[in-house]
């Protein structure tokens, strides 16, 4: 990241003195990719967006190392006095080894759960050991030990999946908005957070079947919003390429009329996906579709209507004006007649 860094500033400064030299484009290498982009504003803000990030990276790294380092050498010296405290105090020789495995063993990996299931072990051995326990005694000691462990290794789980989602959120920072990546990773968080409540040892089946069936349906909602963006996004797009060919087209031509029944139609698709969006209530949501849909069917009634009336009107000029052609030809004609008579006469 560091290395990156320093990549990605050389390049805003390639980029800057590129476009003061008056060059178009510009060639620099980033993490072993040559790069080869037009200088532009949105170029620059890119790579600044992706040096932020990387520096934003490079200062959480930094950070987590120092607690890191603050928090070893606190619990290098507590671990090493209660090493001590353990060899001195333990009444039992197996007992006294499992505390010291415990302590030696690393946070959060998986040898410290191997320890402390090991310790947890020990000490059932050793209550159990009593003669004088009565079977009732007994099998609380055998449920309070076993339930230990489950509770041992439901929060090295807990631990490890705290620590997929702060990979996760990071990656998240990196994606682009409303894309496919975002959403694959926004549901690996979901599936992250479900497992984080189910991981719960006093929860029953029925509230751990209630857990899954809302993340479920979280789940699907979010495939339902996704896929309701990206068709929203395609009939704002056809909408306006549509407007820009109107633009270009001649007035009063079959294809500017086609391309306005077409725009007609995607925007009362447009409005009509908004409404099934944001209305709850099915009764509420027709009646507001059906009136979208009778607005879009007067409109392009109204559309043909005008459309054929400028038709007809092109029509009537166009005889008016064949009719005065044929009126002036026939002036012409019998003027001409006259003038060649007259002068046959001279």
């Amino acid at each position: 990241n560091r290395k990156k860094a320093v990549e990605l500033e050389a390049a805003l400064r390639q980029l800057e003195a590129a476009k003061e030299a008056g060059q178009k484009k510009t060639t620099f290498t980033i993490a072993g990719e040559i790069h080869n982009v037009k200088i532009t504003d949105e170029a620059k803000e890119r790579l600044q967006k992706e040096l932020d990030n990387t520096n934003q990276s490079i200062d959480v790294a930094i950070n987590a190392k120092q607690g890191f380092d603050e928090a070893k050498s606190q619990s290098d010296i507590y671990y090493a006095e209660e090493k001590q405290k353990a060899l001195k105090s333990a009444k039992d020789e197996t007992l006294a080894a499992a505390e010291v495995r415990l302590l030696e063993a690393r946070k959060g990996s998986e040898q410290e759960l191997a320890a402390k299931i090991e310790l947890i072990a020990a000490k059932r051995r050793m209550e159990l050991d009593n003669e004088q326990l009565t079977a009732n005694q007994r099998r609380a000691i055998v449920l309070n030990a076993d339930k230990a462990i489950v509770e041992a290794k439901a929060n090295f789980n807990l631990m490890q999946l705290n620590e997929e989602k702060a990979a996760i959120q990071s990656r998240l920072n990196a994606v682009k908005d409303g894309s496919a990546d975002e959403l694959k990773l926004k549901k690996e968080l979901l599936t992250i957070e479900r497992d984080s409540e189910l991981a719960n040892i006093d929860l029953s089946e029925k509230q751990k079947d209630e857990i899954r069936s809302r993340y479920r349906k979280t789940a699907i909602q979010m495939d339902t919003d996704f896929n309701n963006a990206l068709s929203k996004n395609a009939l704002e797009t056809e909408i306006s390429n549509i407007e820009s060919q109107l633009l270009m087209v001649e007035d009063g031509t079959d294809e500017e009329y086609r391309l306005k029944v077409d725009l007609i139609e995607k925007k009362r698709a447009l409005e009509a996906k908004a409404i099934d969006e944001s209305v709850d209530n099915e009764e509420l949501k027709m009646a507001r579709i059906t009136e979208i849909n009778a607005r879009a069917v007067k409109e392009a009634a109204n559309l043909k209507y005008d459309t054929e009336v400028a038709a007809n009107d092109k029509i009537t000029a166009k005889l008016e004006a064949d009719a005065a052609d044929r009126y002036a030809n026939g002036v012409l004609s019998e003027t001409f007649k006259h003038v060649r008579k007259n002068n046959s006469n001279l």
